[in-house]
Parts: structure tokens; sequence; C-alpha cells
């Protein structure tokens, strides 16, 4: 479903004293997951709410959008390994959401990536979840919901925003992306090792920007509480938003090879990811086998795979490239 149409369901919840203890919010986590959590955490802390829409504008809705709102207690992966581990869920989450409330309100908790969550940091998690105080809401924001533990998505609603989008990379990066993908003079293995350096240069670019936003984001909010980070934490934090940026360039070359195989399959009806290229796409599909077009797919997997067992990554594109078929080169 749509975030507008996910918002009005919780909104009405509230509005009728019938707020569930926790909602699993199943999409891109940073983006659908991220705003509709917050736009919720508005409506439930916000003294100016009208028609069921909060202000915006008052310091309750500011200190959620900074993520500086006493009550609101939030919780990620701090490490390399985004693991969630059970004294992070104990000290950051359970303890201060069992205190009274600061401002004698709602209390909430919010869960990034709640897959992360292991065994034991689950299971203490779900104590919580089964006998909560009153005026207390979890949301647990995850692109993976069949992670979650069983018991735990039983005790909370579940509300899928992804609407069937490709967890791509967001613009310009996808058109970059797509650019070194479709450059018609990709011809021999000459071409193909300069189009693997520019995906690693890209992929370098994307490492920049991860560190710029994690740095902006700790500056301003401080982990919501006037804690300041380790170094250690911070590089893991770092290290987590690359993945992530890294997860969606795969998205974004897996989307470019699909739309291939999907217009030689179906013809040219087929639903595309880039309809914006659909005359190169066209024009690759022609030249290309379907068996050649099942082989790029399966290599962008074996480069998703290989991304994550955390082999270098030039080395990986070179033979990515030279494994697929750009159709370029003339159909095999």
């Amino acid at each position: 479903m749509k975030t507008d149409e996910a918002y009005r369901l919780i909104e009405n919840a509230i509005s009728s004293g019938q707020t569930a203890n926790g909602y699993i919010i199943s999409g891109n986590v940073r983006r659908e997951g991220m705003a509709l959590a917050t736009m919720v955490l508005k409506r439930l802390f916000c003294g100016n709410a009208s028609g069921g829409m909060p202000c915006g504008r008052c310091d309750a809705c500011r200190h959620v959008e900074e993520r500086l709102h006493p009550d609101i207690h939030w919780l990620m992966p701090r490490s390399k390994s985004r693991v969630i581990t059970v004294e992070a869920v104990r000290e950051r989450l359970l303890d201060p959401m069992e205190k009274t409330a600061l401002l004698g309100g709602w209390k909430a908790g919010v869960i990034a990536f709640a897959d992360c969550l292991h065994a034991s940091s689950a299971n203490a998690f779900l104590k919580m979840l089964e006998e909560p105080t009153p005026k207390t809401v979890f949301f647990l924001l995850t692109d993976s919901p069949d992670q979650l533990l069983p018991t735990i998505v039983s005790r909370c609603q579940s509300l899928d925003v992804s609407d069937g989008a490709s967890n791509g990379l967001d613009e310009p990066w996808r058109g970059r992306v797509v650019d070194i993908l479709s450059d018609g003079g990709i011809r021999g293995v000459i071409e193909k090792c300069t189009a693997a350096e520019a995906l690693a240069s890209l992929l370098g670019e994307l490492s920049g920007e991860a560190e710029k936003l994690v740095d902006a984001e700790t500056a301003q909010v401080q982990d919501g509480a006037g804690e300041r980070l380790s170094d250690e934490e911070l590089a893991a934090l770092h290290s987590s938003r690359y993945r992530e940026f890294r997860s969606d360039f795969v998205q974004t070359v897996l989307g470019w090879f699909r739309d291939i195989m999907a217009v030689k399959a179906g013809g040219d009806g087929a639903p595309v990811f880039n309809a914006d290229r659909i005359d190169v796409i066209r024009e690759r599909a022609a030249k290309l086998t379907l068996a050649q077009c099942f082989r790029n797919i399966e290599a962008v997997e074996e480069l998703a795979a290989s991304f994550g067992r955390n082999i270098q990554e030039e080395p990986l594109l070179a033979r990515f490239t030279d494994r697929v078929s750009f159709g370029t080169e003339g159909a095999a």
C-alpha cells in the first residue's frame, strides 16, 4: 500500500483509542519506512494536530523530525556486523521505555532494520512487547520482514509500504549507473574493464556520500540524547550505510538487466523499471539471446553474493563486466 494509506490506518487507530502495541513497517527503511514512522510519531506527540494530521511546526513535531524528542527512543545497528545486540536493546530501548514518559504522554520506540535483531535481542524485546506499559507503541522498520521472529510478527500489525517498487538508487546515482551500463561503446575487453573502473569509482563516491550523511545525522541529533558516538561506532555506521547504498547499487544494476530480459521475453509491452531508456533497452534485447539475458541476471546475483563476502570490489566488478553480455557485442 502507499504510505499515506498506511498512515490513515494507523491514524484511525490512534483516534479511536485502538493503537496496536507494535507496527511492523515493511519497505525501504530510510525512505518509505522512516517517512511513515516519522509522520505517525508527529501525530502522537503533536499538540496542535487537526483533522488527523500533525501541524508540522510545533516543538514536538520539530523534535520528532530531528530525533530529539525525549520520549522517543531509536535503535539501529551500530556495529559492522549489523547485529542489534541484546545489550543495545536493553540499554537504548527497554530500560528507557520502562520509565515514566518525561512529558507525561506517549512513549515510542523505533527499531530501524529490525531484521538485524538476533535471537536473544529479539526475545528480550518480545517480553516488553507482550506486556507494554500504558501509552507505549513500537515501530519496527525492515526491508526483510521474513527475518523477524514469528512471535514478534504475531503481536504486531504489519504494513507493507514497499508498493512493489525496486529498491534501487535514487537520482542522480541511478542515472549514472544506467549511463555506464547502456554505453554503446562497450565492445571488447578493454571497454569492459573501463566500465568496471567507472562502476568502482561510482561506488567510491557512494562510500563518501555515506560518510557525509552519517556525519551530518550524528552531528545534528547526537544519537537522540546528547550522546557522542565513539570513532568505532561512527566507522560502523559509515560501513552500514555504505552497504545499504551498495545493495541499492546492485538492485539498480539488476533492474537494468531485468528490463532487457523482460523485453526479450515479453516484447515491447513488458513492464520495465527504466522506462526512460526503453529505446536502448529494446535495441539491446534485440541483439541478445534469451539465454544470454538469463546469464546476465545470474552474473548480477553472483556479484551481490560476492559483495556480501567482503571481497575487494574492483576485481569483482571486472569479473562481472567481463561475464555479462551488454548487447553491444552482437548476439552470440
